[in-house]
């Protein structure tokens, strides 16, 4: 059988129009896809980073310390207090932290 060069073939790869956008942000867009899910990769990076969200989220932070780093660098600090009276309370009731 002898292929017509005039018959427009589709093509076997599509480039995700996502992939465009990557550029202008740090999404995680246009990852890719195994099966029916996202590329292990992927899958492992978002895992450790949010893992380490977490890590941020529940480790104390020390006042004193960053206080002092921003006074080395000349910059003028204030301390504030939540109105939530522990982190539980603040994460769970946003709203009592403003």
């Amino acid at each position: 059988m002898k292929l017509n060069r005039d018959i427009q073939y589709p093509s076997s790869t599509h480039q995700d129009q996502w992939e465009k956008l990557k550029q202008f942000t740090d999404a995680r867009i246009a990852l890719g896809r195994a099966g029916c899910s996202i590329p292990t990769r992927a899958l492992l990076e978002f895992q450790l980073s949010h893992a380490q969200a977490k890590d941020a989220v529940y480790q104390e932070m020390d006042v004193s310390y960053l206080s002092e780093q921003l006074a080395q660098q000349q910059l003028q600090s204030f301390h504030i207090q939540s109105n939530a009276p522990n982190k539980e309370i603040y994460l769970k009731r946003p709203d009592l932290g403003r």
